[in-house]
């Protein structure tokens, strides 16, 4: 076994010693540990990649989003990020977009690279509303999290010309059933757990769904997903596209962060945009 492995392991086991906190110390931490990404290193080739973007800091709440502007002409394109990402995810894409003659548009989402160090799918919406509302964006492309994120919004009524998920997951209740279950909660403090993600949205979670977000989306949108994804399934992506009627590219052996470092992939979301 790696020692990437074993710390990992590591990490869960101390990580699970909240549930023997007494209520309602342990409904506090579990909610907390849910709501914060452990955000990946970034390698030099990424780091390097920002600093040719104009960078800007965007007001959200009571912080500033920081936002980079790549291109100062041509149609305009949002990418968002997923879980435990950065704007710099984006340096295989945004180049390819940028050669396409498009304007490109990242960010870092809430608990990402900043502070405050607390994430959620209402934040992520929020934040990504901020960036549209400020920039004239005719397209979205979302990656993991952020691909639901992206789905989300434009639900909510956004005109644009094309979406774009990536490796997207379907429901937020199946996420929020994996994170109690890898912490292997009680029953009782599940319950708990699922009366706080309910209040945070002022209704059942279970209508947070890609599925149920398409019932509204008029918009053109392509799925792409990997058969190898071991973070999420590709039947997610082969649900919504059936239940829809919706273009899925089914790649393999890219696995779920890869796949958007993928030229082949990048020239199919290129394409898509461009069409």
């Amino acid at each position: 076994m790696s020692r990437k492995l074993d710390l990992k392991n590591l990490t869960l086991r101390l990580l699970r010693l909240g549930n023997r906190l007494p209520p309602p110390w342990r409904g506090a931490f579990l909610w907390r540990l849910f709501c914060t990404p452990f955000v990946h290193s970034r390698g030099k080739e990424q780091l390097e990649f920002l600093k040719n973007g104009k960078p800007l800091y965007l007001p959200f709440q009571e912080y500033l989003l920081p936002a980079w502007v790549y291109g100062r002409s041509g149609p305009t394109v949002a990418l968002c990020h997923g879980w435990q990402g950065s704007a710099a995810s984006w340096f295989k894409l945004t180049p390819i977009l940028l050669e396409a003659g498009f304007r490109v548009i990242l960010f870092n989402a809430p608990g990402h690279h900043n502070n405050p160090r607390f994430a959620s799918l209402p934040l992520f919406t929020g934040a990504l509303k901020t960036v549209l509302d400020t920039f004239c964006v005719d397209c979205l492309v979302g990656h993991s999290f952020g691909g639901m994120t992206a789905a989300r919004l434009t639900a909510q009524g956004y005109d644009l010309k094309k979406l774009v998920l990536i490796s997207s997951p379907n429901q937020l209740s199946a996420l929020a059933h994996g994170f109690c279950h890898n912490m292997r909660m009680a029953p009782d403090t599940e319950k708990d757990f699922f009366r706080r993600l309910d209040e945070s949205f002022g209704h059942p979670t279970e209508l947070e769904s890609v599925v149920h977000y398409f019932q509204t989306i008029q918009t053109p949108t392509l799925l792409i997903h990997d058969h190898d994804d071991d973070v999420i399934p590709i039947e997610t992506s082969q649900t919504v596209a059936a239940e829809h009627g919706l273009e899925l590219v089914e790649t393999n052996s890219l696995g779920h962060r890869q796949i958007i470092r993928d030229v082949a992939v990048c020239e199919r979301v290129r394409d898509f945009l461009l069409g």
